[in-house]
Protein backbone atom coordinates (compact mmCIF):
# COMPACT_ATOMS: atom_id res chain seq x y z
CA UNK A 1 0.00 0.00 0.00
CA UNK A 2 1.25 3.70 -0.61
CA UNK A 3 0.77 7.07 1.57
CA UNK A 4 0.21 9.92 -1.49
CA UNK A 5 1.07 13.36 -1.25
CA UNK A 6 -0.86 15.95 -3.32
CA UNK A 7 0.03 19.06 -3.96
CA UNK A 8 -2.57 21.80 -5.16
CA UNK A 9 -1.34 24.36 -6.86
CA UNK A 10 -1.35 26.29 -10.46
CA UNK A 11 0.89 24.76 -13.08
CA UNK A 12 1.76 26.01 -16.05
CA UNK A 13 0.58 23.05 -18.46
CA UNK A 14 -2.75 23.84 -16.87
CA UNK A 15 -2.70 20.59 -14.46
CA UNK A 16 -4.31 21.50 -11.11
CA UNK A 17 -2.35 19.18 -9.02
CA UNK A 18 1.12 16.74 -8.55
CA UNK A 19 0.75 13.18 -7.15
CA UNK A 20 3.95 11.66 -5.24
CA UNK A 21 4.02 8.10 -4.46
CA UNK A 22 6.13 6.89 -1.47
CA UNK A 23 6.12 3.75 0.17
CA UNK A 24 3.68 3.25 3.79
CA UNK A 25 5.61 3.38 6.84
CA UNK A 26 4.15 2.31 10.15
CA UNK A 27 3.40 4.14 12.97
CA UNK A 28 6.56 5.20 14.11
CA UNK A 29 7.19 7.32 10.72
CA UNK A 30 9.21 10.31 11.33
CA UNK A 31 9.79 13.36 8.82
CA UNK A 32 12.49 15.94 8.43
CA UNK A 33 12.10 18.53 6.20
CA UNK A 34 14.21 21.68 5.47
CA UNK A 35 14.40 24.42 2.95
CA UNK A 36 16.76 25.20 0.26
CA UNK A 37 17.46 27.63 -2.50
CA UNK A 38 16.69 30.80 -0.11
CA UNK A 39 13.45 29.14 1.07
CA UNK A 40 11.95 28.20 -2.91
CA UNK A 41 12.91 24.51 -2.54
CA UNK A 42 11.05 22.33 -0.10
CA UNK A 43 12.54 18.89 0.75
CA UNK A 44 11.27 16.10 2.96
CA UNK A 45 12.92 13.03 3.79
CA UNK A 46 10.92 10.28 5.75
CA UNK A 47 12.21 7.43 7.29
CA UNK A 48 11.15 3.70 7.02
CA UNK A 49 10.94 1.06 9.26
CA UNK A 50 13.93 -0.31 7.34
CA UNK A 51 16.13 2.10 8.44
CA UNK A 52 16.22 3.74 5.23
CA UNK A 53 15.09 7.06 3.81
CA UNK A 54 12.94 8.62 1.61
CA UNK A 55 11.54 11.67 0.12
CA UNK A 56 10.02 13.79 -1.94
CA UNK A 57 11.25 17.48 -2.87
CA UNK A 58 9.01 20.76 -4.78
CA UNK A 59 10.06 24.27 -6.03
CA UNK A 60 7.61 27.30 -4.81
CA UNK A 61 7.07 29.44 -7.87
CA UNK A 62 6.97 33.30 -6.01
CA UNK A 63 5.39 35.06 -9.11
CA UNK A 64 3.59 33.23 -11.80
CA UNK A 65 2.51 35.33 -15.42
CA UNK A 66 -1.12 35.30 -13.32
CA UNK A 67 0.59 36.79 -10.41
CA UNK A 68 -0.26 33.72 -7.86
CA UNK A 69 1.82 31.38 -5.50
CA UNK A 70 2.71 27.87 -7.27
CA UNK A 71 4.75 24.93 -7.54
CA UNK A 72 7.06 24.18 -10.77
CA UNK A 73 8.69 21.30 -10.37
CA UNK A 74 8.64 18.69 -7.99
CA UNK A 75 10.00 14.78 -7.55
CA UNK A 76 10.24 11.73 -5.57
CA UNK A 77 13.61 10.51 -3.79
CA UNK A 78 12.98 6.72 -4.31
CA UNK A 79 16.12 5.70 -1.65
CA UNK A 80 18.62 8.73 -0.08
CA UNK A 81 21.92 7.81 -0.73
CA UNK A 82 24.82 8.71 1.87
CA UNK A 83 28.29 9.04 0.79
CA UNK A 84 30.91 8.44 3.42
CA UNK A 85 30.57 8.00 6.41
CA UNK A 86 31.05 5.60 8.93
CA UNK A 87 30.88 2.15 7.58
CA UNK A 88 26.94 0.23 8.10
CA UNK A 89 26.00 3.38 9.00
CA UNK A 90 23.25 3.87 6.78
CA UNK A 91 20.37 2.00 8.84
CA UNK A 92 18.92 4.90 10.66
CA UNK A 93 16.45 5.01 14.10
CA UNK A 94 15.70 8.76 13.74
CA UNK A 95 16.51 11.69 10.93
CA UNK A 96 16.40 15.32 11.70
CA UNK A 97 17.34 17.98 9.02
CA UNK A 98 18.26 21.92 10.29
CA UNK A 99 17.57 24.93 8.06
CA UNK A 100 21.12 25.61 7.00
CA UNK A 101 20.85 22.21 4.69
CA UNK A 102 22.57 19.62 7.74
CA UNK A 103 21.07 16.24 7.97
CA UNK A 104 21.26 14.18 10.91
CA UNK A 105 20.79 10.75 11.29
CA UNK A 106 21.14 8.09 14.96
CA UNK A 107 22.72 4.68 13.61
CA UNK A 108 24.58 2.60 16.00
CA UNK A 109 24.66 5.36 18.88
CA UNK A 110 25.81 7.87 17.01
CA UNK A 111 24.14 11.20 15.71
CA UNK A 112 25.88 11.43 12.06
CA UNK A 113 25.61 15.07 10.14
CA UNK A 114 25.42 14.71 6.25
CA UNK A 115 25.45 17.92 4.33
CA UNK A 116 22.73 18.16 1.73
CA UNK A 117 23.30 18.90 -1.98
CA UNK A 118 21.33 21.24 -3.39
CA UNK A 119 22.27 19.79 -7.49
CA UNK A 120 21.30 16.45 -5.86
CA UNK A 121 18.79 16.39 -3.59
CA UNK A 122 18.93 12.36 -3.13
CA UNK A 123 22.40 12.04 -1.70
CA UNK A 124 23.93 13.73 0.98
CA UNK A 125 27.39 13.71 1.93
CA UNK A 126 29.16 12.80 5.55
CA UNK A 127 30.68 15.40 7.32
CA UNK A 128 31.31 14.46 11.04
CA UNK A 129 29.98 12.54 13.92
CA UNK A 130 28.64 14.59 16.79
CA UNK A 131 27.40 12.19 18.98
CA UNK A 132 28.82 8.68 20.21
CA UNK A 133 27.88 7.05 23.17
CA UNK A 134 31.13 5.40 22.99
CA UNK A 135 32.53 8.38 23.82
Amino acid sequence: MESRFVAEAAFPDNQSSVTLSQPRYNDTRQAAITLLDHWHRTLVYLLLPDGTVTGCWWDKVIVTPYGQDGFLNSGAIPEVQFLDGPSGSTSFSAIAMTLDGMFYGMSSSQILEYSIDASNLGAVKYTATTWSSGG
